[in-house]
């Protein structure tokens, strides 16, 4: 069985994606400064491949001294995914020393 998605159709996916993706951060900004966070928030929305390889290069592009990763609730599954990326930050940084898988 084959799905056929039109263009247009595939452009309001990636609208919604990309809304939904600005909500997520906005929300851990405003996290952040409830829990009095008082250092500079970078935040960057971007479509990989591998995300592992393109979090590691803003990591070291920012010099991030923290990084906050989210399972989104998804499970065991998006534990699993998010431990192996927190692994890989972890041992291929140079200049993260916290990780914090939320």
């Amino acid at each position: 069985m084959h799905t056929m998605v039109s263009t247009a159709n595939l452009r309001k996916l990636d609208e919604l994606a990309l809304r939904a993706g600005h909500a997520q951060l906005e929300e851990g900004q405003a996290l952040y400064a409830a829990a009095g966070g008082a250092g500079e928030v970078q935040t960057r929305l971007e479509e990989a491949a591998d995300c592992r390889e393109t979090l590691l290069r803003a990591v070291q592009e920012h010099r991030a001294d923290v990084v906050v990763l989210g399972t989104r609730r998804l499970g065991t599954l998006a534990k699993l995914l998010a431990t192996s990326t927190s692994s890989y930050i972890i041992h291929h940084s140079t200049n993260a020393s916290v990780l914090v898988v939320h």
